[in-house]
């Protein structure tokens, strides 16, 4: 009887001090034996911790890495264009070169034109793209300003992609012409 008696008092005891535990946890909803950790929020619902991460402080940091890395992409456009650029440069004289010794260049011309206009869209849609990376930064709904981004940069890849094609089938054309040229003055020799 006495054993019986001590090993309730001992749960009793157990149970009291549990019980005092369980109310300073749910009175201070921290996590015991952890200590705090910045950027956690911790709260107590039916008496089970849930732990949420804070995003509200990490929005301003996502925005400008956003913002750097579709700086980053504009660039690269840029430098893209650019490219474009120098090719149709050195097509256009290519095709001068080819119709003074009496080439024809007539569909490496149209293909070059349309390459020409192609690229216009380009630059304008280039541009169209580094407005839409200022509004990341500044906009207070960044999923909406970084899916228009996107999208435009979809535009964007595909009238490049479109641009080169011209471009490819123009020095294809100048080679086709050039070779009737030589197969024809070969055979009239």
């Amino acid at each position: 009887m006495k054993k019986i008696l001590t090993n309730f008092g001992v749960g009793a005891l157990s149970f009291l001090f549990a019980g005092i535990a369980l109310a300073q946890y749910d009175a201070t909803t921290k996590i015991p034996g952890r200590p705090d950790i910045e950027g956690v929020r911790t709260t107590v619902v039916d008496k089970k911790v849930i732990e949420k991460k804070d995003t509200r402080p990490l929005l301003a940091e996502k925005k400008t890495n956003i913002t750097k890395r579709a700086l980053a992409i504009v660039v690269g456009v840029g430098k893209m264009v650019a490219q474009i650029e120098k090719h149709i440069a050195r097509v256009g004289e290519m095709i001068a070169k080819f119709e003074s010794k009496g080439a024809n260049t007539t569909d490496a011309k149209m293909h070059l034109e349309l390459a020409k206009t192609k690229l216009t869209e380009v630059k304008a849609k280039a541009g169209e793209i580094k407005i839409a990376v200022e509004t990341i930064g500044t906009s207070q709904t960044p999923r909406d300003a970084v899916k228009t981004f996107k999208d435009k940069t979809k535009e964007l890849q595909t009238l490049i992609k479109e641009t080169r094609a011209h471009l490819v089938e123009s020095i294809v054309a100048l080679k086709n012409g050039v070779m009737n040229r030589t197969a024809t003055s070969t055979q009239t020799q």
